[in-house]
């Protein structure tokens, strides 16, 4: 079963599907729950003030990242073209 791109250009930017188990790293311009997911303080972005914050599942939220590591959780991060 694939994921739907989502791009804000109109390109298929793809998808990176990401648990607990390290960082991934790249250019992301928004990070979906897909299981309740709380984001590591060494996540790298141009949002504030989430580090550490609870993310139930089913939320988005949009930013640029080049570095995104959970404490725990499951996300999809969209990539940016």
């Amino acid at each position: 079963m694939g994921f739907p791109s989502i791009s804000t250009d109109g390109t298929a930017g793809g998808q990176v599907l990401t648990t607990a188990s390290g960082a991934v790293t790249g250019q992301f311009y928004a990070i979906q729950a897909l299981a309740s997911a709380q984001l590591h303080s060494d996540t790298v972005g141009n949002v504030s003030g989430l580090n550490g914050v609870a993310l139930p599942a089913g939320t988005t939220v949009f930013g640029r990242w080049t570095s995104i590591r959970l404490g725990d959780g499951t996300v999809l991060a969209y990539n940016a073209k």
